[in-house]
């Protein structure tokens, strides 16, 4: 697993090569951050306590259950810490795994879990953007903003 990565915003080739004091630009970090490794190992034990499903199978349940829809691609990075996913990623895929460990259609038990897997994703969103406005540094290296 790589670290986190970082971009540098211009809008140029020839800014880029430039220093952040030159063309006071911030660095705005693509996500891979220590917040989006802890969600996504959250996720990842979700997945595997409930019988591991192929993410091809995670993304047909999705759309059985009307959830938004997946991709395998798109659980692959999220599931390997590559970005936080957006909310409706999170509850389509509980919602999903969900079906598959009970073999069923959902019920009223599965929205209480789905509630508490959202909560755990504005706990994770809210880490981030502290961390990110900490300061006025970039998370991933340290840099000051412009």
């Amino acid at each position: 697993m790589t670290g986190p990565s970082r971009i540098v915003i211009a809008s140029n080739i020839a800014e880029q090569s430039r220093t952040m004091t030159d063309i006071g630009l911030a660095i705005i970090c693509s996500v891979p951050t220590h917040h989006a490794y802890e969600f996504a190992e959250s996720l990842r034990a979700l997945h595997i306590k409930c019988g591991k499903p192929s993410y091809t199978r995670i993304c047909e349940l999705a759309a059985e259950t009307g959830g938004h829809p997946l991709s395998p691609s798109t659980i692959s990075e999220v599931l390997n810490g590559k970005r936080l996913p957006k909310v409706e990623f999170v509850l389509s895929f509980v919602r999903a795994l969900a079906t598959y460990r009970d073999d069923g259609p959902l019920a009223a038990k599965h929205e209480a879990e789905t509630r508490r897997w959202r909560q755990n994703w504005q706990q994770a969103q809210l880490k981030q953007a502290r961390a990110l406005a900490g300061e006025g540094r970039c998370v991933c290296c340290g840099r000051a903003y412009g």
